[in-house]
């Protein structure tokens, strides 16, 4: 992918910061958070349109360059229950009909309307997002809306499953569009991502080996699912690696090396 809005790294790291919109704090010390955690990235927050779900992002030199990330599933939110039940239409391929998706839709094209209105053909978005948060914004990609001015995407450890890569399946001109310039990272051993390698909806599948950190906290559902279910380690595949693997920090921290 040439010509890249923002380095793979500040993607991940935007991506992450949509999980400091949880919790009890005021938003301004929820954006004040965010803003510290991006503050070399040359982006900040835009908080007219920054919700629970979604952060948009401005560039302080220039404002026609927009980062829309979208969150991932997080269970102590209180939007916990609604992140699970769009899991759950990720495994089914009924995300059409999901209401986390649906409201995520509109409010990205009416992010991309907003900022095509004050720049015209000069405005520059990218977009990311972890876990949920790749699907979601994954499928609001394919709107022509947004797509015409979408110039980079980047997915991590994205939410997907044979239904839901099948049901998002673009039409030849999405596809011919979002091909060059979406890149989906995944993890090896994560399990969220793995139907990515054998069925993209769109775009390349990168994935990455990383050694295993103890001592790395997890953000992860499938980790917080262990910690409120002991049984799930029975399972097969919710093992210590499939839980370290889907971490979001991996993709900014210096975990994962990029050929970029």
């Amino acid at each position: 992918m040439d010509n890249k809005l923002i380095s793979t790294e500040d993607s991940a790291l935007f991506a992450d910061s949509t999980y400091h919109m949880n919790g009890t704090n005021k938003r301004q010390a929820k954006y004040d958070k965010i803003n510290k955690e991006v503050e070399n990235t040359g982006y900040e927050v835009v908080p007219k349109f920054t919700n629970k779900g979604m952060v948009v992002f401005q560039n302080k030199n220039d404002n026609s360059k927009i980062h829309v990330a979208h969150k991932g599933t997080s269970l102590t939110a209180k939007s916990g229950f609604k992140d699970v039940i769009a899991d759950f239409a990720i495994g089914a391929g009924l995300t059409s009909h999901n209401n986390t998706f649906n409201k995520r839709d509109r409010q990205t094209k009416k992010i991309v309307k907003h900022y095509e209105k004050l720049h015209g053909d000069n405005f520059k978005l990218s977009a990311s997002g972890h876990s949920l948060g790749g699907a979601t914004i994954s499928k609001s990609a394919q709107s022509k809306t947004v797509r015409k001015h979408l110039k980079q995407l980047d997915t991590f450890n994205m939410g997907s499953s044979p239904a839901y890569n099948q049901e998002i399946k673009p039409s030849k001109s999405a596809k011919q569009d979002l091909d060059p310039i979406t890149t989906h990272h995944r993890i090896k051993k994560d399990i969220i991502s793995a139907s990515l390698k054998l069925n993209s909806p769109f775009g390349k599948v990168k994935t990455y080996k990383v050694p295993f950190d103890k001592k790395k906290e997890s953000k992860s559902i499938l980790n917080r699912l262990k910690l409120m279910n002991p049984l799930i380690d029975n399972i097969k595949n919710f093992g210590e690696d499939a839980l370290h693997a889907h971490h979001s920090s991996h993709f900014h921290d210096g975990t994962v090396k990029y050929d970029e």
